[in-house]
């Protein structure tokens, strides 16, 4: 438990049975697609219930979709481990247990609920949504970001250029330079 969902997701990969699953698990949520605002679904295999406002008590609930690749179905329990609470924050699942028929879909429904509070930067709660059943050991990571919602700053910082006498008209001499930088703010279309 040295590293957070961020540092190391779902853990360990098995890249046959990554490449050959019998059962898939996968949170279903929905993503703004550009600057025109259309929301589309977002399939991923994180749990995220994105910055949360804490001024009030909230109840936010998303869904895995678990689904029987190789008709084969079974039982499958729902446990919730948590690698960092937060305060009174806790995951609520609708089953902890199911049986997923042969080729069939099954839907749990996760819900975080967080009491009304202050907070600070760096408040979050994480942890893993672990489904298992037979040979299928699934674990989904979840995240909670309770940080408090800063005005966005957008400007570029700590800009620095490695050669200041260029040449770019093909005679080989200083053509080439590094540029580095740090955009703060959300990137969105920069010229």
């Amino acid at each position: 438990d040295r590293y957070d969902v961020f540092d190391q997701g779902a853990g360990r990969v098995n890249a046959y049975a990554a490449v050959f699953p019998s059962v898939l698990a996968y949170a279903e949520d929905e993503a703004v697609l550009d600057s025109s605002g259309e929301i589309v679904p977002n399939i991923k295999g994180t749990v995220t219930f994105g910055p949360q406002d804490l001024s009030e008590e909230i109840s936010v609930t998303k869904f895995i979709r678990v689904k029987d690749l190789k008709g084969l179905g079974g039982d499958f329990t729902v446990e919730v481990e948590e690698t960092k609470p937060f305060s009174d924050a806790y995951l609520r699942v609708d089953k902890e247990s199911f049986t997923l028929a042969p080729n069939g879909e099954e839907l749990v429904e996760v819900t975080l609920v967080v009491g009304g509070q202050d907070t600070q930067r760096g408040d979050e709660f994480l942890g893993y949504i672990h489904i298992n059943g037979g040979e299928n050991q699934i674990s989904l990571p979840f995240a909670a970001d309770f940080s408090p919602q800063e005005e966005a700053v957008y400007e570029i910082r700590d800009m620095r250029i490695s050669e200041t006498d260029l040449s770019f008209n093909g005679d080989g001499v200083n053509d080439v330079a590094r540029l580095d930088f740090t955009i703060t703010g959300d990137v969105l279309t920069n010229y």
